[in-house]
């Protein structure tokens, strides 16, 4: 007997024996098969029973059982458990080969973070004589961002490797993190090049690897100016793949919904995201759920529609530790942002105070910086810049486009707003001067999001100057950039003085039609134009393609047959109440809490004028929910 399973031929006959016993009696036991050969023990008994084993058998029969567990295991699928008991025999050489064995399908099945924690049990030695292993680490580190751990394990690699050669499939992947790295670098026309060449040697085994590379090649012909291409391609890509390789098939569209951000094209950026949520949904992507809520609630954001969003960042932050770390801090950063345009103060700093304790937790200098740059920019939006100076003048970040890219906080943009906030002719100038060298970084990374966002503070810096017409000429060159992609909120977070200049350029009759909108939202600007509509505009557009019918939503039936329609959160308690899951059973699949699927039940009931569970279900089949 050991560890946590045990079998019949473990042990001599009395120990069997025994377990018939126990087994007989209900006690200390949990099968964990059909036939009743194997057991998992109490954790009390468990710990009983090891050191009854310790004192029994000599320790080359207990390795020896170890072993044995350690492939029962495995064979059964519970790959932790495998793990756990190849290091428990010190077969350290199996213990890392269970992990490559295994790491791809965890990767296409969208748990990098288990991953994670299989890579962390293995002892650091062999993980660095393994070039397998490296690499997968490296795939860790780039779903957290970590990206200057990355060189170091690509010299590792290399080291390990020796005269040896690589299979294709690991050339590829090496060449992939080659090319990572230049784009985060700002090396456009060298990260296209490696990720091109990494194309060339992965074949269609490592679908999670191929997906990356895809993606990761559309950013990088976006930054050397080829945006038409990488569309192309990735939607030929999405055209050849069927809905169900799941992680593949999601990767390709949320390549083009970051495509779309970066180029300031929020019609475009929305439609794909809720085709990447339909597609994740199909498929039960967890982490490409949460995702799909961070992208939806940027695209929202950015037009203002600033409900929408914070219930989009919300429902991504309920799957925080499963979403890759830049994502959520943004999420958080998002929310608060939203909260506080809604003068919701209380929430917002509730918000900002999650988003420091989860920075906190990982105690990473990118993730501190992030949550203390969010905290910065709140405190100029209450009206009370002091509380930030000091964190503004101790920021010494150059620009980079792993700091910038898309993201909506990025502290060196908030650098800026802080000194504009802070209004002394040092400050204004600092902050001049620094719009001016983040303007002409983004240009030329053709980051045009966040040139947009810059375009609008420098103006507001040099109005603060008394520079006015410079302030007009910067004010132009921002809204014909945020025009076409509907941009809102730039310029509402800019304040008053915003709303005042561009009153002042709509008396030159510059894109009147749209200062008008920016106005509208304003909450003491007296405007009725309404806000545009993202749904109708990218139809107008004629974005509907053959890929996006391709997937029908039977979700949107609801409209047709609700006053109120149920939210996307509900709809999927409704899923699954279907399948007879009481509440906690939910909570579990929807990583949240039992209470909050109650609020959500209540909901429901409300908005199908029902009274109970079973009610709910039949009248959402009868109005073709389910």
């Amino acid at each position: 007997m050991v560890g946590t399973a045990v079998g019949p031929g473990d042990t001599q006959n009395d120990a069997w024996q025994f377990i018939n016993q126990l087994k007989k009696e209900n006690l200390f036991l949990i099968s964990l098969d059909v036939e009743g050969q194997w057991f998992r023990y109490h954790h009390l008994f468990q710990n009983l029973l090891k050191r009854q084993l310790q004192r029994h058998y000599p320790p080359n029969e207990i390795t020896t059982l170890h072993s044995r567990a350690s492939e029962w295991f495995e064979s059964q699928g519970l790959i932790t458990e495998s793990i756990k008991h190849a290091l428990a025999a010190e077969d350290h050489v199996r213990a890392a080969e269970i992990v490559e064995r295994h790491r791809h399908n965890e990767f296409d099945a969208d748990r990098w973070y288990v991953v994670e924690r299989w890579l962390a049990m293995l002892p650091a030695k062999v993980k660095r004589q393994r070039p397998s292993l490296l690499m997968t680490d490296g795939w860790v580190a780039y779903c957290r961002l970590q990206l200057e751990r990355i060189p170091v394990l690509i010299q590792h690699c290399e080291a390990a490797v020796g005269d040896r050669t690589l299979e294709a499939e690991q050339a590829g992947e090496l060449e992939f993190f080659r090319g990572c790295i230049a784009y985060w670098t700002g090396e456009a026309e060298k990260s296209r090049r490696h990720l091109e060449e990494a194309r060339s040697r992965l074949g269609s085994k490592e679908r999670y690897v191929e997906s990356e590379t895809e993606l990761a090649l559309g950013l990088a012909r976006c930054m050397t100016g080829d945006k038409e291409l990488a569309v192309t391609a990735l939607e030929d890509r999405i055209r050849g793949a069927a809905t169900q390789e799941g992680v593949y098939f999601a990767k390709l569209i949320g390549g083009l919904v970051l495509i779309h951000l970066l180029s300031g094209d929020l019609a475009y950026a929305l439609a794909e995201a809720k085709r990447f949520r339909r597609v994740a949904a199909i498929n039960r992507l967890q982490n490409h759920k949460a995702w799909s809520d961070y992208l939806e609630g940027c695209a929202h954001l950015q037009t203002n529609e600033l409900d929408v969003a914070s219930r989009h960042f919300s429902r991504a932050l309920e799957r925080r530790y499963i979403l890759e770390t830049r994502a959520v801090l943004d999420a958080f950063s998002g929310l608060a942002l939203a909260q506080q345009l809604m003068q919701q103060s209380d929430n917002a700093q509730e918000t900002e105070d999650q988003l420091q304790r989860f920075a906190d937790e990982l105690n990473d200098p990118m993730t501190l910086a992030v949550a203390d740059s969010c905290a910065a920019r709140l405190s100029v939006l209450r009206g009370n810049p002091s509380p930030a100076e000091s964190w503004t003048r101790s920021l010494t970040e150059e620009p980079a486009p792993e700091s910038l890219f898309m993201w909506l906080e990025a502290p060196l943009i908030t650098q800026a707003r802080c000194f504009i906030a802070e209004g002394s002719k040092r400050s204004l100038k600092a902050a001049t001067e620094s719009l001016r060298n983040l303007k002409q970084q983004c240009e030329e990374w053709r980051f045009t999001c966040q040139i947009i966002e810059i375009a609008v503070l420098q103006a507001l810096a040099l109005e603060k100057r008394g520079r006015a017409d410079e302030a007009l000429d910067a004010l132009k060159d921002a809204v014909a950039l945020a025009e076409p992609g509907g941009w809102i909120r730039p310029f509402v977070e800019a304040g008053q003085t915003m709303a005042d200049l561009l009153m002042r350029l709509r008396q030159q009759n510059v894109s009147v039609d749209y200062i008008e909108r920016i106005l509208a939202a304003f909450p003491d600007t007296a405007s009725t134009t309404p806000l545009p509509d993202l749904r109708s505009t990218s139809v107008e557009r004629g974005f509907e393609s053959e890929n996006v019918s391709q997937i029908s939503d039977p979700k949107s039936k609801i409209k047709n047959s609700l006053v109120e329609p149920l939210t996307n959160r509900e709809l999927d308690v409704l899923e699954l109440l279907a399948q007879r899951l009481q509440n906690k059973e939910i909570a579990e699949k929807l990583f949240v809490s039992p209470a909050t699927v109650k609020s959500h039940l209540e909901s429901i009931y409300q908005k199908v004028n029902v009274g109970n569970r079973r009610e709910a279900v039949d009248k959402a089949k009868k109005i073709g929910i389910l």
